[in-house]
C-alpha cells in the first residue's frame, strides 16, 4: 500500500489552552509519544514489581475512575461530572488528537488555519490507513498482536479517527440483543446524548451534496429492486430495501465528535481531570471491590485511588476492557495460569482469581468486503464521483476558503444501503448494509476510470465469534482464528448477497471490476467465490461482544454493566453488546450515557446505605 500523499506533517507544539493546563501531557506533540511506545508492548512493561505502598498516589481521591477517552468514556465522564460533587478522573492511554485537543498533527494545505487530519472529514481514509507508519503508530495499540485493526490510542479513542458515521439503531436490537434496557429506554438515551452534538446528512456548509454521480447510479440500480430512499436516522426502523445519504457527526463542515462535543463541555469544571500518556495495568482491588487504578505514565507507575463509595467504570474498548480485567485478576479459568505469571506491578495469586467465564469471550466484528465496480462512460452523471485518496488542488482549496465545504466537509461514504436475507435452511436474518465510497480501492492496479467506485459489503450480524486473552505473555484479540466466516452460513450469505448486487448493478450498465490475483490472494471469483471472499475480507472495527450485558445473569456483566463477581467495575463501551447492528458508533456513546446513569445509581445506593 502506497503511503505517498500530498502534504507533509506539521508536528509544532502549540501552546496549550488554559483549561487544558490540567490535562498532564494533553498538548506532547506526536513526536514526542515516539520515545515512548516500548512502555506498554504485549506483555506490559513496569519499571518493576511493586507494592500498594511503593506506588505514587495523588493526593485527590475521586468519585469515579474512567478508563479509556473514546466515545463511550467521554460521555459518561460528562455526565456523571455535571454533578460538581462526583469527582471524575479519566486516562487515556494515547495523546492529543483534534485541534481542540491540543493536537498538531496538521496536513499542509490547512497550516493556515492549524485544524488537524482528525478535524477534516475528508482525511478518513488518509489517516485510517495510509499515514507513514512512524506517524500512525503513535495511536496503535501496539500491544494488540492481533486483529490488525485501525482503532486509535489517542483522546477520543475510535470516534476521532473514523469515518464519523453516525445511526441510531432500530428499535428491534434492544430485543434482540436481549439488552437490559428497553427500546424505549434507548430511543430517549439518544435523545439525551443528541442534546450535545448533532448529526447531518448534509454535511458541507454550502448545502450541497457532491458525488451524486455514484449515488444516483446506485438509487437507479436499487429502485429496480424495490427499494425506496429514505432519511436513515429518522427512519431508524426501516432496515429492509432502503438507502439513504449517510448521516454523520460532522458540523460546519468538521468532525463533531466526542473530543470536541463531550470533552469540550467539561471545560473548566474542577471536577473532572484527563490524564493522557496513561496506560492503565491493573484495577487494585480487594475480592473484587475496586479501591483504584494502577498506571503507566510516561515510565512513572502511579496508583489513582477511589473514595469509599466510588465506582471503576471501563471503556477502554471491546479488545482493551478484557484485557484489564485478567490483568486484575478477573476472567475465565483458562486465562488464570497465564495471567498470574505476567509482569505486573500487583502480582496475582491463583488463590484470589475472580472467575468470569465470559470475559474476552464471544468477540464478533462485521463481516466487510470491498470490491470496486465501474460504471457506463456514458454516464451523464457529472461529476460522478470523487478521489478521497488523492484529492485534488481546488478541492483542498475550496475546504480552507470557502467556509470548510466541498467533498472534504465529509468522509468517504456517500451512500448507505440495507437489507435483510433470510436464511433458507435455518431461517436467521442476515443483516446486510452496503456502504458506498466514491472512488476505486486504493492499489487496485488496473486502469483507472472516473467512473468507479467501491461497494464495502458488510454483514452487520455474523454468527461467527472468537474469543481473546493472552497466550503465553502475548496479547491476542484473536485467540481461536475463527472471528471471520467460521460460520459458513454467514460465507454463504455474503456470497449470496454479492451475486445478487452485481446483477442489480449489471441492470444499470454498472460491473465490477476484480483485481488481478496474486501470491497473497490468488483465489479468483470466477472459479472459487468463497475462497475470494476469504481473502479479501477486511477488518471492519465494529468489535463488540467481549464483556456481554444482558437482562439474564449469565453475562459478563449484569443489567447494571457491572461485572459479575464485582461490587464496583462497571464497562461502558461496545464490550457489552451481544451483536452487531448498524455502525456501533451511535450505540457506543448512548452506552457510555446508560453506564453513567448507572454508577451514579450505584454511588447513591451506596450512600444511602449508610
Amino acid at each position: 500500500m502506497s503511503t505517498t500523499r500530498y502534504g507533509s506533517i506539521a508536528l509544532e507544539e502549540t501552546k496549550p489552552k488554559p483549561w487544558l493546563q490540567r490535562v498532564r501531557g494533553l498538548v506532547m506533540v506526536v513526536v514526542t509519544s515516539l520515545a515512548i511506545l516500548a512502555l506498554d508492548l504485549c506483555v506490559p512493561v513496569v519499571p518493576e514489581e511493586a507494592s500498594v505502598q511503593q506506588l505514587s498516589t495523588a493526593d485527590r481521591k475521586f468519585d469515579v475512575i474512567i478508563v479509556g477517552s473514546g466515545p463511550g468514556g467521554l460521555v459518561a465522564a460528562e455526565m456523571l461530572s455535571r454533578d460538581p460533587n462526583i469527582d471524575v478522573l479519566i486516562l487515556e492511554a494515547g495523546g492529543p488528537s483534534l485541534q481542540s485537543t491540543g493536537g498538531t498533527l496538521v496536513p499542509e494545505y490547512a497550516n493556515e488555519t492549524g485544524l488537524t487530519y482528525f478535524d477534516i472529514p475528508g482525511e478518513y481514509a488518509n489517516v485510517a490507513f495510509l499515514l507513514p507508519n512512524n506517524i500512525s503508530r503513535t495511536w496503535h495499540m501496539e500491544w494488540l498482536a492481533s486483529p490488525k485493526n485501525h482503532l486509535a490510542k489517542i483522546v477520543g479513542g475510535s470516534s476521532s479517527i473514523n469515518a464519523a458515521l453516525y445511526f441510531r439503531s432500530p428499535d428491534a436490537y434492544a430485543d434482540a440483543i436481549d439488552w437490559p434496557f428497553s427500546p424505549k429506554d434507548v430511543a430517549e438515551g439518544f435523545e439525551e446524548i443528541e442534546k450535545m452534538f448533532g448529526w447531518t446528512d448534509v454535511p458541507s456548509p454550502d448545502g450541497l451534496f457532491y458525488s451524486q454521480g455514484v449515488y444516483r447510479t446506485m438509487a437507479s440500480a436499487l429502485n429496480f429492486a424495490n427499494f425506496s430512499e429514505h432519511n436513515i436516522n429518522r427512519d431508524r426502523n426501516d432496515k429492509d430495501k432502503v438507502y439513504g445519504h449517510p448521516p454523520f457527526t460532522i458540523k460546519l463542515g468538521l468532525r463533531d465528535s466526542p473530543a470536541k462535543t463531550f470533552l469540550g463541555a467539561m471545560k473548566g469544571r474542577p471536577n473532572v481531570v484527563l490524564e493522557t500518556y496513561a496506560t492503565a495495568l491493573q484495577i487494585f482491588h480487594t475480592k473484587g471491590v475496586a479501591a483504584g487504578v494502577v498506571y503507566n505514565q510516561l515510565s512513572a507507575l502511579s496508583l489513582a485511588l477511589l473514595k469509599p463509595h466510588g465506582a471503576v467504570l471501563l471503556a477502554a474498548g471491546t479488545l482493551n476492557t478484557p484485557k484489564l480485567l485478567f490483568q486484575s485478576g478477573i476472567g475465565p479459568t483458562d486465562q488464570r495460569d497465564i495471567a498470574v505469571k505476567l509482569p505486573l506491578p500487583l502480582a496475582l495469586s491463583s488463590a484470589s482469581w475472580i472467575t468470569n467465564e465470559h470475559v474476552g469471550k464471544h468477540l464478533f466484528d462485521t463481516h466487510q468486503v470491498a470490491l470496486t465496480f465501474r460504471a457506463s462512460n456514458s454516464s451523464s452523471w457529472l461529476p460522478f464521483g470523487f478521489d478521497y485518496i488523492h484529492p485534488p488542488q481546488e478541492a483542498l482549496d475550496q475546504f480552507i476558503h470557502q467556509g470548510q465545504t466541498g467533498p472534504l466537509s465529509s468522509s468517504n461514504p456517500v451512500f448507505i444501503a440495507y437489507e435483510t436475507l433470510t436464511h433458507p435452511t435455518t431461517g436467521r436474518p442476515h443483516n446486510f448494509q452496503i456502504t458506498v465510497f466514491p472512488h476505486a480501492l486504493p492499489h487496485l492496479n488496473v486502469s483507472d476510470s472516473p467512473f468507479d467506485m467501491t461497494l464495502c459489503f458488510n454483514l452487520n450480524n455474523p454468527a461467527s465469534r472468537d474469543s481473546m486473552g493472552y497466550r503465553n505473555a502475548t496479547y491476542y484479540g484473536v485467540l481461536q482464528d475463527s472471528l471471520y466466516w467460521d460460520d459458513l452460513n454467514d460465507l454463504d450469505m455474503m456470497l449470496r448477497f454479492i451475486r445478487l448486487t452485481i446483477a442489480r448493478m449489471a441492470a444499470v450498465g454498472t460491473v465490477p471490476v476484480f483485481a488481478p490475483p496474486t501470491s497473497y490472494q490468488p483465489a479468483t471469483w470466477e472459479n472459487d467465490p468463497k475462497q475470494w471472499i476469504r481473502e479479501h475480507t477486511l477488518a471492519t472495527d465494529h468489535y463488540g461482544g467481549t464483556c456481554v450485558s444482558s437482562k439474564r445473569s449469565s453475562g459478563c456483566a449484569d443489567a447494571s454493566f457491572r461485572v459479575v463477581g464485582t461490587k464496583n467495575i462497571f464497562v461502558g463501551d461496545g464490550s457489552l453488546v451481544a451483536a452487531g447492528s448498524v455502525n456501533p458508533y451511535g450505540f457506543v456513546m448512548y452506552t457510555g450515557y446508560q453506564a453513567s446513569a448507572n454508577v451514579k445509581k450505584y454511588m447513591t445506593q451506596q450512600f444511602a446505605s449508610d
